[in-house]
């Protein structure tokens, strides 16, 4: 059986014009909570180099713990706020899995895939928490697109009952 290929983005299908009407209808608000989630999210590989710098320079801010075990946990609580404000900690946690599913099945040899499996996720965990605006902006590319398909179906809906 040959698999389906599965494309970044989902395509959705509406058939009800209900569903269709609150997808379109809640656009803005969805397209405002990801435009101050991806500002926020800009501003994170920032805030963790400064961050950074400030615990290397002055280790007494770390209060006696390790500096990178500090600045993993800032730029963590950094991170899960853009994605709880612009509504994509679902889809960063997807992605990391996603990742560390492809590591894990590169290599199929017993001790080689499990070490590179937990590498995969390492590193995509890493790259979620330091770059949370990539996530978000393909949210944001998911949200135009879904309101696109929903105007599309309402378009077509509405020109089908005025013809009748």
């Amino acid at each position: 059986m040959k698999r389906e290929k599965k494309g970044l983005f989902d395509e959705r299908v509406f058939e009800d014009v209900a569903v269709a009407q609150i997808v379109a209808d809640s656009y803005e608000s969805a397209k405002q909570k990801n435009k101050i989630g991806l500002i926020i999210g800009i501003f994170v590989p920032v805030i963790d180099f400064v961050f950074g710098v400030l615990l290397t320079e002055f280790p007494a801010l770390c209060f006696g713990m390790d500096s990178f075990l500090v600045w993993f946990l800032g730029a963590f609580i950094f991170a899960v706020i853009a994605y709880l404000i612009s509504g994509t900690f679902g889809k960063a946690m997807k992605f990391v899995w996603r990742v560390t599913t492809i590591g894990w099945v590169i290599l199929p040899i017993f001790p080689l895939d499990v070490i590179v499996a937990w590498v995969a996720f390492a590193l995509s965990g890493m790259l979620a928490l330091v770059l949370p605006f990539l996530v978000i902006l393909v949210e944001r590319f998911q949200i135009n697109k879904d309101y696109k398909q929903a105007k599309r179906f309402l378009d077509a809906y509405e020109q089908k009952v005025f013809a009748q």
